[in-house]
């Protein structure tokens, strides 16, 4: 488990639920190798719709491309932080589940980190031990 595959699934959530948009943003922010290591994925192979949306990602981004790129466990802390304010958490639960436990403790520990989802990483954490 790791943060891409975290990715692929917030990914997946967002366009089973029909929130392009958010998925067209979260895939902006990712680097082209990010993005690459979503598709090349063994463990979390992205399929269907998120596939096609992941690949035209890729293989339109231009070189000189603008939008900040941020790295992916901080893109994925804004998805967490923004599904927890629209109540989604279920899919948060699907998202933590693909993430290892230093990947959690990092999570948690992130500036910025909504105080709900640290303490959802928190209690996967202490599950754990």
């Amino acid at each position: 488990m790791s943060v891409p595959d975290a990715l692929a699934e917030a990914v997946h959530q967002l366009i089973a639920e029909r929130h392009q948009p958010n998925a067209d943003a979260v895939l902006d922010r990712c680097s082209r190798e990010v993005l690459v290591t979503l598709l090349e994925s063994k463990t979390h192979v992205l399929v269907g719709r998120t596939r096609y949306v992941v690949e035209a990602k890729l293989r339109l981004r231009r070189v000189d491309h603008h939008t900040e790129e941020l790295p992916p466990l901080k893109v994925l802390m804004h998805v967490l932080n923004t599904w927890c304010i629209e109540g989604w958490r279920t899919a948060i639960h699907h998202v933590l589940a693909e993430l290892d436990a230093g990947e959690l403790a990092a999570l948690a520990e992130l500036p910025g980190v909504d105080p709900e989802v640290a303490s959802m990483t928190r209690s996967i954490l202490h599950r754990e031990d």
